[in-house]
């Protein structure tokens, strides 16, 4: 439905993190996603099905042996994925989504089997600094000088964010005086200073 099946009919290789049926029925089932598959089979939905298919997918092929030396790893998505090893339980997990077969061979590739499906993040960099509590005046001045638009656009972005008490250790009346609207000028070359193009 995502028109992703041909791609991983290439050549690769492709490492996926398949959820199975039970994984998908467990997501469905959850209380509030009784419409979540209809909506996602919905044609206008396309790109959202696809960049939850694509968080699955790490270029590369990453047997067992090596995903258990990895913090992380970068998805087709372009978002990472957090991988836990717990050494003495033996066992590890994407996302909190637990392994539960691995090393499934394929011409391109590898398949391990995940218990859950796994979510990207779709909040903006805007949305997770507002969620994070830690931002609150960052996210004023980025508004203050016309540029959280720009933030929430499709990017991609890296931040090198301030947290509030970052701001707080300025010499007093700094954050005041550049959210003067005669100060916006110097309140964006500051910001943008913090910005770099691309996901790193």
């Amino acid at each position: 439905a995502a028109g992703l099946a041909g791609v991983l009919d290439t050549k690769g290789p492709f490492t996926v993190f398949a959820p199975n049926n039970a994984a998908f029925q467990k997501l469905l089932s959850a209380k509030g996603n009784e419409k979540l598959l209809e909506t996602l089979l919905d044609d206008k939905n396309r790109g959202l099905l696809q960049g939850i298919l694509t968080y699955h997918v790490v270029p590369g092929k990453v047997m067992a042996k090596d995903v258990v030396k990895l913090a992380n790893a970068g998805t087709a998505n372009g978002q990472r994925v957090d991988i836990k090893f717990d050494e003495k339980a033996g066992t590890v997990s994407i996302d909190g989504a637990n392994v539960i077969a691995t090393d499934i061979e394929c011409s391109n590739g590898v398949i391990h089997v995940i218990d859950s499906v796994i979510l990207p993040e779709q909040a903006s960099i805007v949305g997770v600094a507002a969620g994070a509590k830690t931002f609150g005046t960052l996210i004023a001045a980025a508004k203050a000088a016309g540029l959280a638009g720009v933030l929430d656009t499709k990017g991609p972005f890296t931040v090198f964010a301030p947290t509030d008490e970052a701001f707080a250790a300025l010499p007093a009346g700094t954050v005041e005086n550049l959210l003067k609207a005669e100060n916006k000028d110097q309140l964006v070359a500051i910001l943008k200073h913090h910005v770099v193009e691309g996901r790193v």
